[in-house]
Parts: C-alpha cells; sequence; structure tokens
C-alpha cells in the first residue's frame, strides 16, 4: 500500500512538472491574446477624442477641450487652443487632425521643440521612424493601432523653405 502511494505521488508529480510548461503556455497565450484583442480595438486617440470621427464631430470634440474657432491671417477659420504647454492652431478634416505650435521658431528652438515633443509622442505611441530628416525638415512617423501619428519640424515657407522662422507640429490620422 505504501508503495502504490509513493508510485501514485511520483506519477502526479511527473504528470505536473509535464502538464505544467503546457498549462503556463497556454495561460500566457490567453492572457497575450486579451492584451491584442484590447490593443486592437483601441482607436487613435488626441486629447482623448478618438481620430476616426467626421470633421463636425471633431470640431465640436475639440471645443469641449477648450479650443475655439478664430480667424486667420486670409479670413479663414482655424481652432485655437493649448496642447503639450503651447497655444496652438488645429486643421481638422475627417479622420485626421494636425497640431501646429503658433509660434514660429528659429531652427535651433524648433529643434528643441521637435526633440521635445518626439521624446512625449515616443513615450506615449512607441517608437516609428524618420520619413524625412533633414536639418530643416524633419517628419518622424508612428504606425499604432487605428492609425498614425507624425511629428513635423518645418520651414515656414514650406514652398521655398527661405524663411528664418520654423513650424513645430503634430498630427494624428487614419
Amino acid at each position: 500500500m505504501k508503495q502504490k502511494r509513493m508510485i501514485f505521488t511520483l506519477l502526479t508529480v511527473a504528470a505536473f512538472w509535464c502538464v505544467s510548461p503546457q498549462y503556463v503556455s497556454a495561460r500566457t497565450k490567453a492572457e497575450k491574446a486579451v492584451t491584442q484583442a484590447k490593443s486592437a480595438s483601441k482607436q487613435l486617440e488626441f486629447m482623448g477624442i478618438p481620430v476616426h470621427q467626421s470633421k463636425n464631430q471633431l470640431i465640436a470634440q475639440l471645443k469641449t477641450k477648450g479650443f475655439t474657432e478664430k480667424k486667420d491671417a486670409k479670413g479663414k477659420p482655424m481652432l485655437c487652443g493649448t496642447y503639450d504647454g503651447k497655444e496652438v492652431k488645429a486643421r481638422v478634416f475627417t479622420y485626421t487632425i494636425m497640431i501646429e505650435d503658433l509660434k514660429h521658431y528659429t531652427l535651433a528652438q524648433a529643434k528643441t521643440r521637435f526633440e521635445a515633443l518626439l521624446t512625449k509622442t515616443k513615450a506615449t505611441y512607441g517608437n516609428g521612424k524618420f520619413t524625412s530628416n533633414s536639418s530643416n525638415f524633419k517628419v518622424y512617423e508612428i504606425k499604432c493601432q487605428g492609425g498614425t501619428v507624425s511629428v513635423m519640424l518645418t520651414n515656414e515657407d514650406e514652398m521655398h523653405g527661405k524663411s528664418n522662422l520654423y513650424v513645430v507640429g503634430i498630427g494624428f490620422y487614419k
């Protein structure tokens, strides 16, 4: 009887050792699947606003975040507000929000602002890659669940690049 109990105990322990890695592996796979399902359903957001909306919906929600309608130098309407501690203007399209600092910078200031915004964006959305990386024109894109985030530095004179002032911005789009 004692011998049967010992054999049973040894078989139980051996079975546990054989099944345990599979159980742990299955459990880990199940946990990963749940995590992936949650992140797959996650939408790209700007200030808590899902970007996957119509232009009118995005504008209405930006207004609830304190953005106000103003006119630009040409009399066209634009939204102004605060993002990342800076006064910004927003250009809104269906499934897209483009944010640009109202202040224009010297190249050295723009590079500093760009790097700070890029560091914050990477911390939130992960790593991406430069799609353009010259000294006076930079675009860093992060493809993430639900869309793309782009951090940009460009010359104020986008057509000819002859200005001494630079613009820094960030875009969220599907």
